[in-house]
């Protein structure tokens, strides 16, 4: 059924916006402690979901205010793709290495909840899946995460592995320190998605 959340986006960072009236993490500290104690007589303990984001130690869902006995949680993955989710740029890196650990640690942290903040999922189906594949996969193998994608949109073992020298290649070039690493793992995507742009059972929108 239906139930209420609550977001504490982003209190962490008020101080020093000035726009807002809070000085000091202290000051902001009071206004979340004040709050949380307001839902828990209205909600009751664990009757309640917090939001937040999972991408910083210093948010609400890790630093320690909204404690787990009291309040569910939910990861608010807002910045999946390197940017923020409003950006017009919609073939964004899927980074499948920030995926698996910011959502691994939000998995093995116990958090009940997790919310994906994506403006163009129909661009990255591989992010969307990375998603929720972390979520009940132990373990932080991003290689092996995208070897379950692949499992699962291309029918045939040639197009598996090609599917995962692309999307590997892809991960690589965006972490790459130089420009002749990225060249390269941009030649080898190239070659592979040559080859899946062929592939009768790969079951995507190549296009």
């Amino acid at each position: 059924g239906a139930a209420f959340e609550a977001c504490l986006w982003p209190t962490w960072a008020f101080v020093g916006e000035k726009t807002i009236p809070y000085e000091s993490q202290e000051d902001v500290k009071a206004l979340v402690n004040g709050f949380l104690a307001k839902c828990l007589d209205q909600f009751g303990p664990r009757g309640l979901t917090i939001m937040d984001s999972c991408e910083a130690d210093t948010t609400n869902v890790y630093n320690g205010l909204v404690r787990p006995e009291q309040f569910k949680r939910n990861a608010f993955m807002y910045s999946v793709l390197g940017m923020a989710g409003e950006c017009g740029m919609v073939f964004p890196p899927f980074r499948f290495r920030y995926l698996n650990e910011t959502m691994g640690k939000a998995r093995d942290a116990g958090l009940e909840e997790a919310t994906l903040f994506l403006m163009y999922s129909a661009t990255n189906f591989p992010s969307v899946y990375t998603f929720g594949d972390v979520l009940y996969e132990g373990g932080f193998d991003w290689r092996a995460g995208i070897g379950r994608y692949a499992a699962t949109v291309a029918k045939d073992a040639e197009s598996r592995a090609d599917l995962v020298k692309l999307l590997a290649a892809l991960e690589e070039m965006f972490t790459a320190a130089n420009f002749d690493d990225k060249d390269a793992q941009l030649r080898e995507a190239e070659a592979a998605w040559e080859r899946l742009a062929q592939a009768p059972e790969l079951y995507v929108d190549k296009d």
